[in-house]
């Protein structure tokens, strides 16, 4: 059974502090600097660092840095005479560098930044991140609904059959094929204008499975786009009881990391989790945004 502290307002308190740690944290989602889509033209050279460079985001050193070389292998970083880099923490003066399509990018540091490889839609992309990203440095919170237990619902959850998939667009127009976990269902109450009645219908939002059980959501509702982020919101799922049984709290529903920050590279609503009501409950609109 769901332990009901799990929750409560004083748990919500304790998440959502913690939540808003790790957004600001200095390598946290708020750090993000730039998002450059590379060339795929074995034998271009791009220069890191300094006034003049093919590359160069916010927050790192003005001094040139190194230059990225693309190879038969791929892309390579090169080191600048003056600089200090590290490859997944190992000095050198250059390095192969993976990306995140088979596993974890290397993460290399340099300019007191961390620069790391991205695949999306077949692209290649660098990703930069720096503690003195503006907007970490200007960060003033996240405004939320006040916690409400009416927002604590109980669902069902229905496996999908073995590679199910579905699609939706992210952040850049590109339409992804996504895992299906499966699917939540659950109920809402709905006023009635003519009689002032409740009545309760049910409702679904397809989820992909974690590696612990949980579900990750991403959905809108009648509040996107006004009190909450127009691009929708992430929901996180405990794992399901042995009945199919899920515990949905609405107060733990979070804008997505393209809400801070213009580099990233988030996943949309699909169509079936676009919600016909309001969830005035979690996160609303960054006041930076």
């Amino acid at each position: 059974m769901t332990n009901p502290s799990s929750y409560s307002e004083s748990a919500w308190k304790q998440w959502h502090s913690g939540r808003v740690d790790r957004l600001s944290a200095p390598e946290g989602w708020l750090s993000l600097v730039g998002l450059d889509f590379l060339p795929t033209t074995s034998g271009q050279t791009l220069s890191f660092g300094g006034a003049d460079a093919d590359l160069s985001s916010e927050g790192f050193s003005d001094q040139r840095l190194g230059q990225f070389v693309l190879d038969q292998d791929g892309w390579r970083f090169q080191v600048a005479d003056e600089a200090h880099c590290t490859f997944d923490g190992q000095a050198a003066k250059e390095g192969l560098l993976r990306t995140d399509a088979d596993g974890r990018s290397t993460e290399l540091r340099v300019g007191g930044g961390v620069l790391v490889l991205i695949e999306r839609g077949g692209r290649v992309a660098l990703r930069s991140r720096h503690p003195q990203a503006k907007s970490r440095t200007t960060f003033s919170g996240i405004p939320c609904w006040p916690w409400q237990q009416s927002a604590v619902v109980t669902g069902l959850f229905v496996p999908a059959e073995p590679e199910s998939t579905f699609q939706a667009e992210n952040a850049l127009g590109e339409i992804e094929e996504t895992s299906l976990g499966g699917t939540i269902r659950f109920a809402w109450p709905q006023s009635t204008s003519e009689t002032n009645a409740t009545e309760v219908e049910t409702y679904e939002l397809l989820g992909t499975a974690n590696s612990d059980g949980s579900l990750f959501v991403v959905f809108a509702d009648a509040t996107s786009g006004g009190k909450s982020y127009g691009g929708g919101r992430f929901l996180s799922v405990a794992a399901p009881e042995d009945d199919g049984r899920v515990t949905i709290d609405f107060n733990r529903s979070v804008n997505p990391p393209c809400a801070f920050t213009p580099f990233a590279t988030c996943p949309r609503p699909p169509q079936q989790n676009r919600l016909p009501f309001a969830i005035e409950a979690g996160e609303m609109t960054p006041r930076e945004h």
